[in-house]
This record gives structure tokens, sequence and C-alpha cells, in this order.
């Protein structure tokens, strides 16, 4: 057997239930949002391709085969590549559970796509389009509910950021969990919470579902790792690419900057190829890098080329973002209307101080090289605390898009929080306008600085290219 032992994989009833299991496939949709994105946190990996491990699964495979659902699930999936690669090779935990709630409403969960570094929950409601009210049609104003999502107390001394995937089939969602820092856990309480909406936009708890996940163990420990350990310079500053953790969802590029560094390396143009001229990009959704404590980026996350048959991979970087580091930080000052080392392309919108102390900050964003990024995040640096309950550490911001026009294309939202950058490709039409507004509260001049999280990038005149494997 190429691969790995899995006669013990799944338990012998989720074999029963798999081959008496029906999909009730529904009529497609495709949702493209353009709007607002609620992120968490977010990290970066690339994945790989090593050989034989395309029938690492074939005992799974054949239980789940006789389901006859994966295959509707992997041409659901249309932004992630790993994750459809995961599903057509039919790597997959079957759960096979469907809950309906004492007002009637209705939710499943299918399967688990589970690694090392990841868990995926695909499960269906009876709650249309990503469970927001705002999307609801005249016919379901009489009726309009919302979900959400609520992670056990298990998860509460994990690191890990998670988002809500939509699919190209009726009310069928991904949860995704990417963990930083441990271990998957071998036991998920994953709670569906219903809300009824009245006429005004409140929003009222209704009902819920809870389920018990158990993430299978075999599956955690698929993981490979290639030291690289080759460095590069850029304009003077020294970057080093250390290793790559290839899994079958994704892969993640781990990077060092020197300490002796002048200017924050803020991210890195990097692109994966194989010897079949094969391109591996960088994750679509969920998190997409990570950074160290300093700032600098530490690690990227790409598409896995897990289950391709290849026999080397080659990264390519073309281009970098760096700070420097004295024009990373800026005061704000309302009364000059100005913020200090703003970034090439940002500009201030609106700067307006409203009549409760909240200052007003709208930037102009540009869009560059298919992606939107935040720009900065404030921080409270005077000598006493500011009066009132607002936690000055909070940073209450949002970005929004506006676009004219049908669909030319697709973009990834970028949010960074707490080291961890996070995205979700969003469509845009013609002419796209990006805007980000702050919001500081019970604001003083002078005792606020912006940390800028945003450069402009730089192309090399000669791409570097190393030999990973």
């Amino acid at each position: 057997m190429n691969g790995f032992e899995t006669m013990d994989l799944i338990d012998e009833k989720f074999i029963n239930e798999a081959l008496g299991k029906k999909y009730r496939k529904k009529p497609a949709f495709v949702y493209w949002g353009i709007g607002f994105a609620k992120v968490a946190v977010a990290a970066a990996v690339f994945v790989f391709a090593f050989a034989g491990v395309v029938n690492c699964f074939p005992v799974t495979a054949y239980a789940i085969s006789h389901m006859g659902f994966l295959g509707d699930l992997a041409k659901a999936v249309t932004l992630d590549k790993s994750m459809r690669a995961c599903l057509e090779k039919e790597y997959a935990q079957y759960v096979g559970e469907k809950k309906t709630t004492k007002d009637g409403n209705v939710s499943e969960v299918y399967c688990m796509v589970v690694d090392a570094s990841r868990i995926s929950i695909f499960f269906q409601t009876d709650i249309p389009k990503y469970g927001h009210i705002g999307y609801a049609t005249d016919e379901q104003a009489e009726d309009r509910k919302v979900f959400e999502i609520e992670s056990g107390e298990e998860l509460e001394d994990y690191e890990y950021t998670s988002v809500i995937v939509n699919t190209d089939v009726e009310n069928l969602y991904e949860y995704r969990l990417d963990f930083m820092d441990k271990k998957i856990p071998e036991k998920l309480e994953f709670c569906l919470n219903y809300y009824a909406v009245d006429e005004n936009g409140g929003e009222q708890a209704v009902s819920h579902s809870n389920y018990t996940l158990y993430p299978d163990t075999k599956y955690t420990k698929v993981v490979k790792t290639y030291q690289v350990n080759e460095s590069f310079y850029v304009e003077g500053q020294k970057v080093t690419i250390e290793s790559l953790e290839i899994y079958p969802t994704q892969a993640k590029l781990f990077l060092h900057s020197e300490q002796e560094n002048t200017a924050r390396l803020n991210d890195i143009s990097v692109t994966l190829y194989d010897d079949k001229g094969r391109k591996y990009e960088q994750n679509k959704n969920g998190t997409i890098g990570t950074y160290e404590e300093n700032g600098n980026l530490a690690a990227k996350w790409y598409e896995s080329s897990y289950f391709a048959d290849t026999d080397s991979i080659t990264a390519v970087i073309d281009g970098v973002e760096m700070i420097p580091e004295d024009k990373r930080y800026g005061m704000i000052s309302l009364k000059n209307q100005s913020i200090e080392n703003m970034p090439e392309g940002v500009s201030i919108k609106k700067m307006k101080l409203k009549k409760d102390g909240e200052l007003k900050i709208e930037l102009n964003v540009p869009a560059m090289y298919s992606k939107w990024t935040s720009i900065m995040q404030w921080n409270y640096i005077g000598k006493e605390e500011p009066e009132g309950d607002n936690d000055v550490n909070f940073a209450i911001s949002s970005r929004g898009i506006t676009s004219e026009g049908t669909k030319v294309g697709s973009i990834i939202s970028e949010h960074e929080t707490n080291g961890v950058t996070v995205g979700k490709s969003l469509s845009i039409g013609e002419n796209p306008d990006f805007e980000e507004t702050h919001y500081i509260p019970n604001y003083t001049e002078g005792d606020y600085q912006v940390e800028w999280l945003y450069a402009p990038e730089m192309k090399l005149e000669t791409p570097v290219t190393v030999k990973i494997k």
C-alpha cells in the first residue's frame, strides 16, 4: 500500500452509515459579496507535493465513494484549490450527523477535512446566503433568521483563526479553523446559534444545535518538512527562507529577517513552481501569513500540491514590501489634519472630531497587485489613561469597497491582528474604490500614533530563485 496504513482511520459504524448515506443536492447559487471583510487573524503557508501520496487513504476513499457527495463538495469549492484537491482525492473524515431544533431550523455536518494544522467542517443549514440578514429577498422578509458559529471551551488554550467559507452549493458552508501553536484538539464542540431578526435589525437568540466532533488523530500526523536555510539580500536587508512544511490542505513557508536589518519585512511576493510548470499561489481564504513579535513576516501560507506528483519545487521571489524603521510610526494630529510618515498611495479622506470626543479618520486605500491590506493600526502613547470605558488597545476600524459595473476580477482582502494575517477573496467590478475608517475614542492631541502595516511592493529587477526540493 502506498502512503499510510489506513485500515483504522474510520470506525466501522461510520462506514456502515456512509454506505447508506444519500447526499441531498440542492440547486446551486454563486455568492460574490463586496463589502466589509469580517476576518479575525491570519498567516501564510506553501504546500508541496511529494511522490507516493495520491492513494494514501484507499479504505477511507472506498467507504466515502459510496456516499457520492464528496464529488459535489469538490465542485462547490471554487476558490480554494487545496481543499478541492482534498475532496477530489476523498481525503475526508465522514460525520453525517443531522439535527433539527425545536423551532424547525435544520442543519447537517457532512464531513471534516483534518490535518496537523487545520480543521475544516463542511455543514449545511436551511439559512441562506451566509446567514446574513442583509441579503434576504423580499420573499424572505417575513421569516428572516441568521446563524453564527460558536466554538467550545476546549479551544480556549489554543491560538487559532476561524472563518466561514461560502460554497457554490445552496446553504453549504465550510467552517475553517487554522491552528498556530499547537496540534489540533481531539474533541471539538461545534455549535450553530440561530437568531430571529426584527424589522429594525435587532437580533434575538431563538435556538441552537450542538455537535461534538472528534478529529481523527491519524489525519493530524500528516505533515512533512523540507529544510531550506538559504538567504538573499534586498536593499541591504538579509532574509532567510528557513523551511517549508507540507500539509494536505496547505503549506507554510517559514522566513526570518536578520536582527541587524533596518527595515521591517512587511511582505514578500513568492510563487512556487514544480517540475511540471505548475504554479502554487497564496491562499484565498483564511490564514495567509504570520508575523514575529518585532513585526517582520514569519511565514506565508499557500496552496498545497500535496496530492500532485512532482520531483522538485522552486520558489521565485520577485517583489518585497519593506517599511524602514524610521518610517514605521507616525503621530496623529487633528490640528494639522495629518498623520506622519504616510505610505505612498495612502491619503486622508476625512479627519473629524465628533461631539462625543471620538476622532473619525477615513483613509483612501490603494489596491495593488491583486490584494487589499489593512493600512494602519493606532496606539495610545499618552502618559495618562484616557477617560471612559473604552479599551485603548482595541482598534475600532472598518474597511469598505465600492465598485461599478460587472465583475471583472477578484482581490484578496487582508487584515492583520496580533501578528496574524487573514485573507478572503472578494470580487470587484469596474472602477473600485477602497477606504479604511478608524474611530479613536476620547481623542486628545499628541497622545496617539499609528503603526503603518502597509508599504508599496518593490519589484526586483532580477528575481531571486531558491531551490527547495
